[in-house]
């Protein structure tokens, strides 16, 4: 490969826009799409042109729009014929991360143990908690993995946070690793997903000095200082991993290292996990995570639309984002689909301006997805498993099992109809403070009450029957 200048790829650059076919129409657009572009390289060996665009949203109406006509000038300043390549600067940098690592590979001899890669902590470096969106049915989470990140190995060691799929359980541990590396630049962090370590301990079994592999493996994780595991349910059924996890993360406590641990139900639903694991998990903090709420939902669409798709918000009506929001921000991952899908349908039909006729063109196949379900199936729900009266669920009684209930319908108007805290308010005639609390005593004693987990249960399949 050629090496030229980065003056010289400026120069080139500037040439290929000054001769850019495109008419007038389009000229206005093009300056806008292009403005942070940057030719990165010209590959003589592959003939690819390497463009780095500054969005997403930019590349991909780059992309439709002019990529023919940048090809062609490309090849009319440089003589010669060569592909355009778009890409976004963080996929480049992996993708020359990876050549560097391919290269330096070759040259080292192959080791004798398994390796465990000690030159990047896995961590994500989008997920942060400047993009992780804090309302009021999640500050205490914030509050405690923010804590963890600025004090590791204090009180709250090791923080175990469950919650359902899709509701920012990894977000918040790639945010806790990024926060604790700006603190703290000399750690060693260290994030893994529980699958992935468990293959890690099958293969070590496996391999022909299977109790030297093990011993490595120890001997390696104890030189991390936060361990930050995702989704611990996946080794529950594999006995000789969750004994060495549970040795590493004995050492880690021990030695006041900060472990993070997610999982998709509290310690004490775990299965296959002896009672001794159990307890050292909650010896910390455990703390739930819920789906947000309504205006919390509404503030991650616009983050993510504004900072992901660099998409201007005076674009798209309010009453959409209420649309999102109370459609699909039951799941985090659904949400973000959801969002993908508004704006990969913006660009595919150049539409200017997003309202609610536009929405419901977007997501006309869906309809039969978006809930249907109502305050009064809840309470109705309710009330005929307790065989109590509707009146004394929405009354003033302070009754043990009717206050019970009255929670129960508080906490499944927020987590199974999405209601904002302000709906539940209205509906109920309590104070915001009481709806969070509510919440939070509902979320706190599933954690210990089967037999209100089995209650929940059996009132969530009498509303959806």
């Amino acid at each position: 490969m050629n090496t030229i200048e980065k003056s010289k790829l400026k120069e080139i650059l500037i040439n290929v826009f000054e001769i850019i076919e495109i008419n007038e129409q389009q000229k206005e657009l093009f300056i806008s799409v292009t403005k942070d572009t940057i030719l990165k390289q010209i590959n003589e060996e592959t003939k690819e042109i390497i463009i780095i665009v500054d969005s997403l949203f930019y590349m991909t109406i780059i992309e439709n729009s002019f990529r023919g006509a940048l090809t062609k000038a490309f090849n009319n300043v440089l003589n010669s014929n060569y592909n355009v390549v778009l890409t976004l600067k963080e996929d480049y940098n992996k993708q020359q991360e990876k050549l560097k690592e391919t290269k330096t590979k070759k040259n080292i001899v192959e080791k004798k143990h398994l390796e465990i890669d000690y030159s990047t902590n896995s961590l994500k470096e989008k997920l942060t908690f400047k993009t992780y969106v804090v309302s009021n049915i999640n500050q205490m989470i914030y509050s405690a993995a923010l804590s963890v990140s600025l004090k590791p190995g204090g009180p709250w060691n090791p923080l175990f946070i469950y919650g359902g799929s899709g509701l920012g359980k990894t977000h918040l541990l790639h945010a806790i690793g990024n926060k604790t590396i700006e603190n703290h630049p000399n750690f060693n962090v260290k994030y893994i997903q529980a699958k992935d370590f468990g293959e890690l301990v099958h293969q070590a079994i496996k391999s022909k000095n299977a109790s030297d592999e093990i011993e490595y493996i120890k001997e390696n994780y104890s030189k991390y200082d936060m361990l930050l595991v995702d989704d611990i349910q996946f080794i529950q059924t594999w006995t000789k991993a969750k004994e060495i996890f549970f040795h590493i993360f004995n050492n880690f406590i021990e030695n006041d290292k900060q472990v993070i641990i997610t999982s998709d139900t509290y310690p004490q639903e775990l299965d296959n996990f002896e009672q001794r694991f159990i307890t050292r998990f909650e010896k910390g903090l455990t703390i739930g995570i819920l789906p947000p709420d309504f205006e919390g939902a509404k503030k991650i669409i616009k983050m993510k639309m504004k900072l992901i798709h660099d998409f201007d918000l005076n674009f798209i009506d309010e009453e959409c984002i209420e649309y999102l929001a109370k459609n699909f921000s039951t799941n985090i991952r659904e949400l973000e689909g959801s969002i993908n899908r508004v704006i990969f349908w913006t660009i595919n039909t150049n539409v200017n301006h997003i309202t609610m006729e536009v929405m419901n063109s977007i997501f006309k196949d869906n309809k039969n997805k978006i809930s249907t379900l109502t305050f009064d199936n809840v309470v109705n729900a309710v009330v005929d498993y307790y065989n109590i009266s509707k009146e004394e669920v929405l009354g003033k009684s302070r009754h043990k099992n009717i206050l019970l209930a009255r929670q129960i319908t508080i906490y499944l108007s927020r987590t199974l109809l999405n209601f904002s805290l302000k709906e539940i308010s209205k509906k109920i005639d309590r104070n915001h403070s009481t709806i969070i609390s509510s919440i939070k005593k509902i979320e706190q004693r599933k954690e210990i009450d089967k037999n209100l987990n089995i209650a929940i249960s059996k009132i969530k399949a009498n509303i959806l029957k």
